[in-house]
């Protein structure tokens, strides 16, 4: 759905992009999860932003996380339940997304 309107899943490289994308999804009361672009397809517990394969330099994993359950959590979903912090789950799961333009 971002690639249709230009852009692609948000990639949130600093602790500045992390306040900022924690602010606006705060005003979503019945949203709690939402998809960002990171992955580790390419290579199990390899993270990096989709499509262009940067490694991960910052994160917010939550405690204990990524944890690859079930053996098929590939993709990086941001969670207001564990206050913004970042969760692994299977890329197939219907969640909200949050999107970027250049």
């Amino acid at each position: 759905m971002c690639e249709i309107h230009g852009g692609s899943l948000a990639h949130i490289v600093t602790s500045e992009e992390q306040l900022f994308v924690d602010g606006l999804i705060a005003n979503f009361k019945l949203a709690h999860n939402f998809w960002l672009g990171g992955s580790d397809w390419g290579k199990e517990s390899e993270w990096v932003w989709e499509p262009e394969g940067v490694s991960l330099n910052y994160t917010n994993w939550y405690r204990g996380r990524p944890d690859n359950g079930g053996h098929n959590e590939h993709c990086l979903l941001l969670e207001r339940h564990y206050h913004g912090s970042w969760d692994d789950r299977d890329c197939h799961a219907a969640y909200h997304y949050i999107c970027e333009t250049a």
